[in-house]
């Protein structure tokens, strides 16, 4: 891949090279990334896929995140709800252990139970269109309270879809 041409599929006619809009030098890269980050103006975010970097004003920024937390099935809350989760996640696992539904080991061993109280965060990546730059968001659970069950949880479902591939 280090030698491959970049190419425009996008047009009609014939595929063309493009060009590269950043330098081959990575220190340059980062030092550019790191002075662009102390204006206050602009933020500068990873796109959604790909390696590239994206320039925003920070002001649109916002403004799209308010315009998606407002269109969306996201919401503000006036109270953060990590405490009461975390206690109600806490009881429903020890319940579930001492009923015998779930094992000593797995309570135990693969620490399932809550260990973080950090609430999951919401961002915005962008990806880049022909008309345009369009935010995603994406929801950051790690380190959460729940974190750790989704970890264990993730595990069991994808060695079970080997498992049923396999068959």
């Amino acid at each position: 891949m280090k030698d491959a041409k970049l190419v425009d599929t996008a047009g009609h006619g014939e595929p063309k090279p493009l060009k590269r809009n950043i330098t081959k030098d990575k220190k340059e890269d980062a030092l550019l990334k790191k002075s662009l980050k102390e204006y206050n103006s602009i933020t500068v975010l990873p796109a959604y896929k790909g390696r590239a970097s994206i320039v925003l004003d920070t002001n649109s920024y916002h403004a799209q995140m308010a315009v998606m937390i407002e269109t969306r099935p996201y919401r503000l809350l006036n109270k953060d709800p990590t405490d009461r989760l975390t206690l109600e996640l806490s009881q429903k696992l020890l319940t579930l252990k001492h009923n015998g539904q779930l094992s000593r080991a797995i309570y135990n061993v693969n620490k399932i139970r809550p260990r973080h109280k950090q609430p999951p965060r919401i961002y915005d990546l962008p990806r880049i269109y022909n008309n345009g730059v369009l935010l995603s968001p994406i929801m950051h659970c790690v380190n959460s309270f729940a974190y750790d069950l989704f970890a264990f949880l993730a595990n069991i479902f994808s060695s079970s879809m080997v498992l049923r591939i396999s068959r």
